[in-house]
């Protein structure tokens, strides 16, 4: 009824319960909402399977992801009238990702459409367009519209459950996204896009914008090999850094290198603390054909012992999928100060041994109790095309309020344990002694250990 719509104003903020549990109803039955249908420009539409996994994550039904017609609607905000179709975007630029309903009533520059939720995200803050019918695609299950979208023209202000409110006029900002993908001897790729600043659904969304840039630089059957290197741009701060790399496997290495943007863009639009605002997004990507990754086989250190002050140089023998063969060599070298003992020599991908040894980088950030702290963590980015060779010893740390403390007396454990507050602990098994490493032109795969000993000075005869 159109009573409860024009009522969408004075609702209160935040995203509904219903929208990701259900309600129970008098009859025990669950009442969920109607599958959205998502129309998605830019990507084959028997490409958007391979998108299944973003589609669930955003809450989204698989089965109502629609193509839309070629081209875009010759259509300004003039047209957004009752009866007209109107187009709320997660997705614009580029590519285009958004859903089609209908104005139901307009006054001035404020308009009520759809009569049933968007997304069912409250208050809201994404753009609004104009939209042109082309055909309706009938179904007992969920019918659903094939559109035209038109420029941007409005902004989307409440959606809820019977319905959205926009206004018409200026054009929210989203958070621009630049993807550039090279692939030998195909022309390079950039798309540029912006998706909807939503804390939930920024890195899934994200994640597809990369996706769909790079399957327009390759066929959905090639399997390759990719390398990233991400920059962010924060307000007033450097730019965070990222390196990763997917070679052939399960998830396909596309899918492993949107799911590390989603994860770092989540971790800064979920901060637990205010942090500065993300301006702008780069990616690029190089694809390489199905090489796959390097596997780590064995190392080589040129001694088993040493002393502080000392170096070691260690080779890496590497293998991919091909049977193809890489010596690379790493020198370690052992502080002055190292204390004597027998020590592990971990070699690896940085990630792998941040998996294997403990991440405290993450541990980092989850413990972080200022916004430096937290950028500090997220900028040491464990990187899967890293080769580091990693001296450790066994030690007794924690990680607290977003700083390492690798080695600690049993008291100081316990002072930190139980100071006021309830400060939340990682407890660290290992101390990083020494280590080096250098970046790769692919993944790294496989860990490997030796056994190093660090002797004591020789006594004086």
């Amino acid at each position: 009824p159109i009573e409860k719509m024009l009522e969408l104003e004075h609702l209160p903020a935040g995203e509904l319960p219903w929208r990701r549990e259900g309600v129970v109803a008098t009859t025990g039955s669950v009442l969920r909402a109607i599958p959205l249908a998502v129309g998605v420009r830019g990507v084959a539409g028997d490409g958007l399977g391979a998108f299944d996994d973003l589609w669930q994550e955003m809450g989204l039904s698989p089965a109502a992801a629609a193509q839309p017609a070629a081209g875009t609607a010759a259509m300004g905000a003039e047209d957004l009238q009752p009866g007209m179709p109107v187009s709320a975007m997660l997705i614009w630029g580029d590519k285009i990702v958004g859903a089609t309903g209908t104005v139901t009533w307009r006054e001035g520059s404020r308009l009520l459409a759809f009569g049933h939720p968007f997304l069912g995200r409250g208050r809201s803050g994404g753009p609004i367009s104009p939209a042109e019918i082309v055909w309706t695609v009938a179904s007992g299950f969920n019918s659903f519209k094939i559109s035209r979208y038109g420029a941007p023209a409005g902004t989307l202000t409440e959606d809820r459950l019977v319905g959205i409110a926009a206004e018409v006029g200026p054009v929210p900002r989203g958070l621009p996204i630049e993807v550039h993908v090279d692939r030998p001897g195909a022309p390079a790729i950039e798309r540029h896009f912006e998706v909807l600043r939503s804390p939930r659904l920024v890195g899934p969304l994200a994640a597809f914008a990369l996706r769909a840039a790079v399957a327009d630089a390759s066929a959905a059957e090639v399997d390759e090999t990719l390398q990233l290197e991400g920059k962010i741009f924060l307000d007033g701060r450097p730019p965070l850094e990222m390196a990763i790399g997917g070679g052939a496997g399960n998830p396909p290495p596309v899918a492993r290198i949107g799911a590390e943007v989603a994860r770092v863009l989540a971790a800064l639009f979920q901060a637990p603390m205010e942090v500065p605002r993300v301006e702008r997004v780069v990616l690029r990507v190089h694809a390489t054909e199905r090489d796959g990754a390097w596997k780590v086989i064995r190392a080589l250190p040129d001694r088993l012992s040493v002393r502080p002050g000392q170096s070691f140089v260690v080779r890496v023998e590497l293998s991919d999928a091909r049977g193809q063969r890489s010596w690379q060599k790493l020198e370690v070298a052992i502080p002055a100060e190292a204390l004597p003992g027998r020590c592990t020599l971990a070699v690896g991908a940085t990630r792998i041994l941040d998996g294997e040894l403990g991440a405290v980088a993450e541990a980092r950030r989850r413990t972080a109790r200022s916004a430096d702290a937290y950028l500090a963590a997220l900028a040491s980015f464990s990187s899967d095309t890293r080769l580091e060779a990693r001296l450790i010893r066994p030690a007794s740390g924690i990680v607290s309020r977003g700083r390492e403390y690798p080695a600690l007396p049993a008291t100081a454990h316990l002072l930190m344990r139980s100071s006021p507050g309830g400060n939340e602990l990682y407890h660290s098994r290992w101390r990083r002694v020494a280590g080096a490493w250098r970046e790769m032109e692919r993944s790294v795969t496989g860990l490997v250990r030796v056994s190093i000993t660090i002797e004591g000075e020789e006594s004086a005869e």
